[in-house]
C-alpha cells in the first residue's frame, strides 16, 4: 500500500490524504513521480540487494498508483 499525505502549512504538518489498495501489491516501490494527475511508482527491486545470490534486473517496471480517498473517522457520539 502506498499513501499519499498533503499540507497547507510547507510540510510543517501533514495528514492522510488517500491510499493505493493493500490489493495493488506495489513491490518494494521506491519513487514516485507525477505525469500532470496521475501518480506513476518504481519497483526499486530492493529485494535484490538483500540476496547476495540474485541476479540484478536489467529492466525496472514504473506502475500507475490509483489512489483512493481514505474513508473520514467517525465522530465519536457524545450523546449520553
Amino acid at each position: 500500500m502506498i499513501i499519499q499525505l498533503e499540507s497547507t502549512d510547507i510540510w510543517q504538518n501533514a495528514k492522510l490524504a488517500a491510499s493505493t489498495l493493500i490489493a495493488d501489491r506495489f513491490t518494494y516501490p521506491a519513487t514516485a513521480t507525477f505525469n500532470r494527475n496521475e501518480v506513476w511508482v518504481m519497483n526499486a527491486r530492493l529485494n535484490e540487494l538483500l540476496d547476495s545470490n540474485a541476479v540484478p534486473a536489467k529492466h525496472f517496471a514504473i506502475h500507475y498508483a490509483v489512489f483512493r480517498p481514505l474513508p473520514k473517522p467517525k465522530e465519536a457520539n457524545n450523546h449520553n
